[in-house]
């Protein structure tokens, strides 16, 4: 299952299966919320099959679809790296099947494969990247 998600492209089919094997999948219908902006960040998710949308709202209650995820794509990458609160809500737009993996357990997996983690890493710098690029565009349109 995790064969093709950019995030693991760099693991051997060894560690690809440790990790599938501390994952939990969990199904949404359409409009379920999969994570609330504001609660506490604890997993990353990598999506089975489905389509969620990204939605953040400001402080005074306006809310903007940020992106659309689909198969293979992952999200709450950023709470690998801290335990803030979550930047976005995302909702399901259709029935998903969705890998959970709890911080605790991807940590743990790290720990026991150094090599891993600079794969992980520089998924994770190829995903700052391209946000990078997309905001300095949209901060040059008048």
């Amino acid at each position: 299952m995790l064969r093709n998600i950019h995030l693991f492209d760099d693991l051997d089919d060894a560690q690809r299966a440790q990790l599938q094997s501390l994952a939990e999948t969990v199904n949404f219908k359409k409009g379920d919320i999969v994570i609330h902006q504001g609660e506490r960040s604890d997993s990353l998710y990598i999506i089975l099959y489905g389509q969620l949308k990204v939605l953040y709202t400001d402080e005074d209650g306006n809310q903007t679809m940020l992106a659309v995820l689909g198969d293979r794509d992952f999200f709450g990458e950023l709470s690998l790296l801290d335990s803030r609160p979550r930047s976005a809500t995302v909702q399901a737009m259709q029935d998903s099947r969705i890998l959970r993996l709890n911080r605790q357990h991807i940590l743990k997996f790290i720990e026991q494969s150094p090599g891993a983690s600079m794969a992980m890493m520089q998924a994770m710098a190829d995903r700052v990247r391209v946000l990078d690029e997309t905001f300095c565009r949209f901060s040059h349109l008048d």
